[in-house]
C-alpha cells in the first residue's frame, strides 16, 4: 500500500491529527512531518519508531504496507521492527537519538539558565566534545541566514 511517506500521512489522517499535533505527539518538528509527507525529506528511523510507539502502529505495515495497520490489542510486546536491524543502522539510529537528546538538553539549558551558567556550559561542551565548536558555528550561521 503506497510508500512509507504515504502510510505516515494515512496514519496522521486516521488519527485526526494536524501536521502540528502529529509532530508534537511523536516529538518531532512540524516541518519535518510536512517535508516527509511531501517527499522532500526521507523518513527517519526515529520517526518510524515514534509513530509505532505513540500510535500502536504495526511496524511491518509501516515499513512494507503489508498486514494490518495497527498492532492487535492482545499482541505481546514484540520488538518494534520484525527483522533484525543491521549493526551499522542501529549505530546510526542510536547516535541520532543521542544527538537529539543532547541538543534538546542544550536548548533547554540555554533558555532557562543565567548567562554565567550558559557560559560555563559552553566552555564545558567545548572542552568535552570536539564537534561542539563546529555545531555552534553552524547554529550561528543559520541564525544569521535564517
Amino acid at each position: 500500500m503506497g510508500t512509507q511517506r504515504e502510510r505516515i500521512k494515512i496514519i496522521r489522517k486516521k488519527e485526526r491529527c494536524t501536521a502540528a499535533s502529529f509532530a508534537s505527539a511523536i516529538q518531532d518538528k512540524v516541518d519535518s512531518v510536512r517535508n516527509t509527507e511531501s517527499g522532500k525529506k526521507k523518513v527517519t528511523g526515529d520517526m518510524l519508531q515514534s509513530i509505532v510507539s505513540v500510535f500502536s502502529v504495526n511496524a511491518h505495515w509501516l515499513l512494507t504496507g503489508e498486514g494490518e495497520m495497527y498492532q492487535s490489542r492482545n499482541q505481546d510486546k514484540s520488538p518494534v521492527f520484525p527483522t533484525p536491524i543491521p549493526a551499522s543502522t542501529q549505530k546510526k539510529l542510536i547516535n541520532n537519538h543521542r544527538r537529539t537528546r543532547i541538543q534538546t538538553f542544550i536548548n533547554y539549558w540555554f533558555k532557562e539558565e543565567s548567562p554565567d551558567d550558559q557560559a560555563w556550559l559552553e566552555m564545558q561542551l567545548s572542552r568535552s566534545i570536539p564537534e561542539y565548536k563546529s555545531f555552534i558555528s553552524n547554529q550561528e550561521i543559520e541564525k544569521k541566514t535564517g
